[in-house]
């Protein structure tokens, strides 16, 4: 269990990063957003030794129209930062690969803005990160979206995850034990009915689900317990209901952790539908417990590239590894 105090700050209005980056990650996205902190950097003069950009394929904008021909320039928008390396990643190993084999080792100072990547991508490179480069610290930069968009006026037709979802494990966090019970811990989203089919393919004895609360605004809490009203009203019981701060993963961290003290035997299924924050937390708390903890995902034919638009807050995350 995590015992150290951790730490985190708000960049926004905050120009006094004094950190030397021999490596600093990030992801290609068509939502601006996710280059902010790289942009700050580069503003202030921060140094950095190496910046490498992870170009995924499944993230790019694939139709031709007007307003994706806007988000291909959007996301490649990384190109003005110059970067030392340019990853194209066309296959789900790609990033793990590289950074295996990468020079980063247990004394480089290395800066992850997780704001571009997917959850399970998020989860795989820190897995790398700690248990193969032995890094000790790491600094996790995410900046939040001032709106999310909907297609219509209606809360619940928000989108992410597009076509028919494949449920699987995360392959560095996959335990096997056919005696224990097992806990499904589900972070919920915005997705409508996506907790619905996590249930139904996940077949877990226990469920309990995570809400993101307080919220990056208000009305978020209200739209994500609309959108997954069918499973918190016929599968969940309201001891089985916990609440994270959807900014902050130290409080997912913490969430685990009392989860973990109500049911204290099985495996914990750890699958995180909502924020990068709370995914975070969840992968701090799966690196502590690999040996009683499993992570899944529903994996989407698709990525929606324009589901969120904006800036609000930028956060620095500085997590210590044991």
């Amino acid at each position: 269990m995590m015992k150290k105090i951790y730490q985190m700050r708000n960049l926004t209005d905050d120009d006094t990063i004094i950190n030397k980056y021999d490596f600093f990650l990030f992801a290609a996205n068509s939502d601006q957003r996710c280059y902010r902190v790289i942009s700050k950097l580069k503003s202030i003069g921060c140094p950095i030794g190496n910046t490498i950009v992870f170009d995924y394929e499944k993230l790019r904008p694939k139709k031709s129209s007007s307003e994706d021909q806007s988000s291909n320039k959007k996301y490649n928008e990384f190109e003005i930062y110059h970067p030392n390396v340019i990853l194209n990643c066309s296959n789900d190993d790609d990033d793990v690969k590289f950074l295996y084999n990468s020079d980063i080792n247990d004394i480089s100072t290395i800066g992850l803005d997780i704001t571009g990547f997917t959850i399970p991508d998020v989860f795989r490179i820190l897995y790398v990160l700690k248990e193969f480069k032995k890094i000790k610290l790491l600094h996790v930069f995410y900046t939040e979206p001032k709106h999310y968009l909907f297609k219509d006026i209606f809360f619940d037709t928000y989108e992410y995850l597009i076509g028919e979802r494949t449920y699987q494990a995360i392959p560095e966090y996959y335990i096997t034990n056919d005696t224990d019970m097992e806990i499904l811990v589900c972070f919920l989203g915005f997705d409508k009915s996506v907790s619905n089919i996590l249930y139904e393919k996940a077949i877990p004895n226990e469920t309990v689900v995570v809400n993101g609360f307080p919220s990056y605004l208000p009305k978020l809490k209200e739209i994500s317990l609309l959108n997954n009203y069918s499973l918190l009203t016929t599968d969940i019981d309201k001891g089985a209901q916990f609440f994270a701060k959807a900014n902050n993963p130290f409080s997912s961290y913490n969430t685990l952790c009392d989860i973990r003290k109500k049911y204290p035997k099985g495996v914990m299924n750890i699958c995180v539908l909502g924020t990068k924050p709370m995914a975070l937390g969840a992968c701090m708390f799966a690196l502590d417990n690999l040996s009683n903890v499993k992570v899944t995902y529903l994996y989407p034919q698709n990525y929606s590239s324009n589901t969120t638009e904006e800036s609000n807050n930028s956060w620095h995350f500085f997590i210590e590894f044991d």
